[in-house]
């Protein structure tokens, strides 16, 4: 699956939480891709305080990420790979200026 056909499909998942407004939408995208990301940041704090990791637990929430980040991605009206390119020579930028 690439990431163009797991964005279309996130797109066609609805809950009472989403319905209405284009602000709700994103409020509600927004707070569960905070709320994933907290889940694998609570993950990594496992692995530091008790010294164990479970990789699949950490899958299953970049998964949760993957899903709200799919669904904000749909509401700015572009193509995951624009933003992934966009991301990429932000992050070169920055890597080639922190070089010289």
């Amino acid at each position: 699956m690439t990431l163009d056909d797991y964005v279309a499909w996130a797109t066609t998942i609805h809950s009472k939480a989403t319905i209405g407004d284009r602000d709700r939408l994103l409020s509600y995208t927004a707070l569960g891709l905070t709320s994933e990301a907290g889940e694998v940041a609570n993950e990594v704090k496992r692995l530091l305080r008790d010294g164990t990791w479970d990789a699949d637990r950490v899958a299953e929430e970049l998964g949760d990420v993957i899903y709200y980040w799919s669904r904000l991605v749909a509401t700015t009206g572009r193509k995951p790979g624009e933003i992934l390119a966009a991301s990429r020579s932000k992050i070169d930028a920055k890597v080639n200026a922190n070089q010289s």
